[in-house]
């Protein structure tokens, strides 16, 4: 079987972004003997071992990311970009033979209008869109939704996301076919490191947009209160909620990244609003903190139970008395923090790594 997967990037430097994400999906596709052809939309090819990757014409945004954004604009939807981009296809297509499908992961789709039925028609390769950042991505949570743009989502074969709730929205929004896929954790990467436990409670991400009052709650707060405890968080981004009593750390390489989470003793997952209020829309970081096996302590998410199960492989956190019961009942039980990460690192092992995903985006394939 052979994917031709087109991501917004390939690199690792993007703030965390979703490159870690196709990472593990394709590698997790080469191990189920899948052939990926990566074509990232940003930044340089990146070759490895479980993929091969391509510049294909959307690497002339490089220079056209130099432009004023309205200028840019203009230059993207130009009828000869289309024409170059969609040309480069029909070429790849029959070049690498047997192409299967073309998956689209989480790139602009009001710029594909038109191109799913013309490959279909021209090469018989049908298309399947991920959005990766759904339900965020819809009109009531961005106020600039691609969703609101000139798209079509009855041209794809199916859509994907990593929500079930949203999913009937994706249906109305003229999608044929949905399918949830939730993220998942390629648990060799991210397995545990023997570290010293020198950080109290830690949360890394990139600023507190569309979770303010979590952020409040769970890291603002209580670093005041428990000023005996060490409070870190990190991303290097903007935070509006103040974070004085919390040593920040800025940036964390990607390389170290399972370190820092393994040198605390607690391990926040904070969801933006948007999958806080959708039932069972996931992210990445409870799965990637579970396979650390990290104690988790969240935010209230709906559907959380579906992945984990409550009060023993994750803990929830409702407002800010229950975040200080927690904190202190955790703190000075490492027992209970051992077994939850254990016990959440088994979960991950028998449910969510990303060859569970692979498994279950090969039969959508076939479907």
């Amino acid at each position: 079987m052979t994917i031709i997967a087109v991501c917004p990037t390939l690199g690792l430097s993007e703030h965390y972004g979703t490159a870690p994400v196709w990472w593990q999906l394709f590698k997790a596709l080469y191990e189920l003997e899948v052939d990926t052809l990566a074509v990232p939309l940003f930044g340089s090819s990146v070759e490895t071992v479980w993929w091969k990757s391509e510049k294909g014409p959307f690497y002339s945004w490089n220079c056209i990311n130099r432009l004023p954004v309205i200028r840019r604009s203009q230059l993207l939807f130009t009828r000869s970009f289309k024409n170059a981009w969609w040309k480069w296809f029909v070429r790849k297509i029959k070049s690498e033979r047997h192409v299967n499908v073309i998956l689209w992961l989480s790139t602009p789709i009001h710029i594909l209008k038109g191109f799913p039925t013309f490959i279909r028609r021209v090469a018989g390769v049908p298309c399947l869109y991920y959005d990766a950042d759904a339900p965020r991505s819809l009109p009531q949570y961005d106020r600039y939704s691609q969703y609101e743009k000139d798209c079509d989502l009855s041209e794809f074969e199916a859509i994907l996301i990593p929500s079930k709730g949203c999913a009937q929205q994706f249906k109305e929004m003229g999608a044929n076919k949905v399918y949830t896929i939730y993220f998942g954790v390629d648990p060799m990467l991210y397995r545990p490191v023997k570290v010293l436990q020198d950080i109290d409670v830690s949360f890394y991400g990139r600023n507190d947009l569309g979770r303010e009052d979590f952020v409040k709650y769970m890291l603002s707060i209580p670093a005041e209160k428990m000023s005996n405890r060490t409070f870190v968080f990190g991303g290097g981004g903007t935070y509006r909620v103040n974070l004085d009593h919390l040593h920040d750390v800025g940036e964390v390489p990607f390389s170290r990244f399972r370190r820092f989470c393994c040198r605390s003793r607690i391990n926040l997952n904070i969801a933006r609003k948007a999958f806080a209020e959708i039932y069972a829309s996931s992210i990445s970081r409870p799965f990637e903190l579970a396979s650390l096996s990290s104690c988790i302590v969240s935010n209230p998410c709906k559907g959380m139970s579906e992945w984990f199960e409550l009060g023993k492989e994750i803990f929830v956190a409702n407002n800010l008395k229950e975040t200080l019961e927690i904190y202190d009942w955790l703190l000075t039980s490492e027992d209970v923090r051992l077994k939850a990460g254990e016990l959440a690192r088994k979960r991950v092992l028998r449910e969510h790594s990303y060859a569970h995903r692979a498994k279950q985006l090969i039969s959508l394939i076939h479907f």
